[in-house]
């Protein structure tokens, strides 16, 4: 099941990559980072992303800066008192305390799909600890003091996604796409 997932996701990427660039899937080579991010090589001017859950797989596509997904269900059970000790600024879970409980399982899963897609955004993954930065109820990247981060070229979001499953895109644009040439 694993095997098969992990050659699906990856096939899902290169088409998707293959249609933005109007080409073959086959003429892709995709590879990772020394971190895990996957990106095509050749293409430094495309950046890709990738989540996978369930029977569910995300693909991000940016040609005008880095993007980050994630996807997650939304009926999964969370610690949420413990998720939010390993995921919320001091700022993140004063906001979370105001919330009733039902919301509250919602917004720490919303915090942990925006966390994820951004750290899988600039490479970094699960390495960069997810209470160096927040979000605020807007979406709006934060401090760890709950400040607005000044983070102008990115673009956050979160969505429902078919029934029971929450999908997080992280996005920058820094214009034009000469700019990521250097990148790869």
């Amino acid at each position: 099941m694993l095997r098969s997932r992990f050659g699906a996701s990856r096939i899902a990427l290169k088409t998707a990559a293959a249609a933005v660039l109007r080409t073959d899937p086959e003429a892709l080579d995709l590879s990772y980072t020394l971190g895990g991010k996957p990106y095509l090589r050749g293409l430094g001017h495309l950046d890709v992303s990738l989540a996978h859950a369930g029977d569910l797989i995300a693909v991000g596509v940016s040609g005008t800066g880095r993007i980050g997904v994630d996807l997650e269900p939304t009926r999964r059970r969370v610690p949420v008192g413990l998720l939010m000790d390993h995921i919320c600024t001091a700022a993140e879970k004063r906001e979370l305390a105001r919330l009733e409980r039902a919301r509250r399982a919602a917004a720490v899963l919303r915090l942990w799909t925006l966390k994820e897609a951004y750290t899988k955004a600039l490479g970094q993954g699960l390495r960069l600890g997810f209470t160096e930065f927040g979000f605020g109820p807007d979406s709006g990247l934060r401090t760890p003091e709950g400040a607005p981060a000044g983070a102008d070229s990115w673009d956050f979001g979160t969505f429902p996604v078919r029934d029971g499953w929450l999908l997080s895109v992280a996005c920058e644009d820094v214009g034009a796409v000469a700019a990521l040439e250097d990148r790869w």
